[in-house]
């Protein structure tokens, strides 16, 4: 995965927990398939945030 693309998919994955929206979570689980780790581990943080 390039640079670019880790960073927006990261960007989205946090605003995405912060807004924690229900409609939210589709895409977040996406993002929990991202090969970079650093999208999983927000998507993964944003997820349990939404959930809390």
């Amino acid at each position: 995965m390039n640079i670019a693309n880790e960073r927006k998919l990261a960007a989205q994955a946090k605003v995405l927990g912060e807004s924690a929206p229900a409609a939210a979570f589709g895409e977040l689980a996406e993002l929990t398939r991202s090969e970079s780790p650093l999208v999983r581990r927000l998507a993964i943080s944003a997820t349990a945030k939404g959930t809390m």
